[in-house]
């Protein structure tokens, strides 16, 4: 039997799932949760979605929980997940180039569908495989846990500056506590402004003006691909997060930390591809709703990161911000135009600009991303 095997089998007095949640906030500080709900671990839930001393801020899929949780640790919070092993799978990418990467310490719960002895046979292979996953990303784990095998999972958490995983098994319940879902935001009725203008503005003009209406003390987040690469060739600053491999995500790791961080303007820079990549983070940015925070899209209709095929849908994100709750949304040609909502004050706006594929592709990429990170919370976890 390998090491594997032995853990799977693994049999010990471990807390039953609600006392499970108030070991994990005691044992690692939690102050902040984020996840997508599994029936196997409703009562770690409702508690969360009960304890109105910690941030809470559920997700629509994991790879969404995953970059919230990042937002919120970079906003000085001490973060954990909860999700279903099948969302370790989902989100596997973004936990190795996002926590992995940027060496940010969240602690997750899974779920362990498909462990030995279930028999639905829809979780039988991942069930087998969950293990031997979070082993082959290098992170420290433990199955049905204790005191002690909590507080030894924290000293590896601190010392390596990593993600861990507690698994649950699955358990029988007689009921769940009650919870207040968060679901009664009411959206606003927003504005949107279009534009019929020749596109003749380049990445890097969009980009300037943008930058040069920003200071340090404003957190900016920008995508994986040539924007970030630029932003870090040109405007390098502890105020700058890059998003350099979680595709997708980076509205949804700027929301974590606006929410973390409510005092700090946020503004996130990305492409249509991008934003397309997860669409789902306009609804959930919709739905909780910063007043600090200032969208603004890079449009050029292309994945110009890549070879500059077509996107799909991308004069849609405006329509879609603006039916998903966003206050304020332009869409612009005009350099003069970037900074028309910049400075307008507690509302969630959007600024769309509308870019041709011109622009330098010889920049390098921000590598050290955990050198990076740490600075970028540390600049503002004062």
């Amino acid at each position: 039997m390998n090491r594997i095997e032995r853990i799977a089998q693994q049999e010990r007095q471990h807390f039953s799932e609600g006392q499970l949640y108030s070991e994990v906030r005691d044992v690692f500080g939690v102050n902040a949760i984020s996840g997508l709900p599994c029936g196997e671990l409703r009562e770690f839930i409702g508690k969360a979605f009960n304890d109105k001393e910690i941030l809470h801020v559920p997700a629509t899929n994991e790879r969404e929980a995953v970059a919230i949780a990042a937002g919120m640790w970079l906003g000085g919070k001490e973060t954990a997940l909860y999700v279903q092993n099948s969302g370790l799978f989902l989100s596997s990418n973004d936990i190795a180039s996002l926590l992995i990467a940027c060496r940010i310490p969240t602690t997750i719960i899974a779920s362990w569908r498909g462990a030995p002895g279930e028999t639905a046979t829809q979780h039988h292979a991942t069930g087998a495989a969950t293990l031997y996953l979070l082993d082959s990303l290098g992170l420290a784990f433990v199955n049905e846990a204790d005191r002690d095998s909590l507080v030894d999972l924290n000293e590896v958490k601190k010392r390596e500056q990593l993600p861990v995983c507690v698994l649950k098994k699955r358990e029988s319940f007689n009921s769940s506590p009650k919870n207040d879902a968060g679901n009664k935001a009411v959206r606003p009725n927003g504005k949107i402004a279009s534009c019929e203008g020749i596109v003749n503005l380049s990445r890097e003009q969009a980009l300037s003006q943008i930058i040069a209406n920003n200071d340090d003390q404003t957190a900016m987040f920008s995508s994986t691909g040539l924007i970030s690469r630029s932003i870090y060739h040109h405007y390098d600053g502890p105020n700058q997060f890059y998003n350099a491999g979680a595709f997708g995500l980076t509205g949804a790791i700027a929301l974590g930390f606006a929410l973390a961080r409510p005092d700090k303007k946020v503004v996130v820079i990305e492409g249509d591809g991008s934003v397309l990549a997860n669409i789902g983070s306009l609804n959930l940015i919709g739905h909780y709703h910063p007043s600090n925070f200032h969208h603004v899209i890079l449009n050029n209709r292309a994945y110009s990161s890549c070879s500059g095929e077509p996107t799909i849908g991308a004069d849609l994100i405006p329509q879609l911000a603006l039916d998903f709750g966003y206050d304020q949304i332009i869409t612009t040609t005009e350099k003069d135009d970037i900074i028309k909502l910049a400075n307008m004050p507690d509302q969630l706006k959007m600024t769309h600009i509308l870019i041709n594929q011109d622009g330098r592709r010889d920049f390098d990429r921000p590598v050290k991303m955990a050198e990076i990170s740490r600075r970028f919370r540390n600049h503002f976890y004062e």
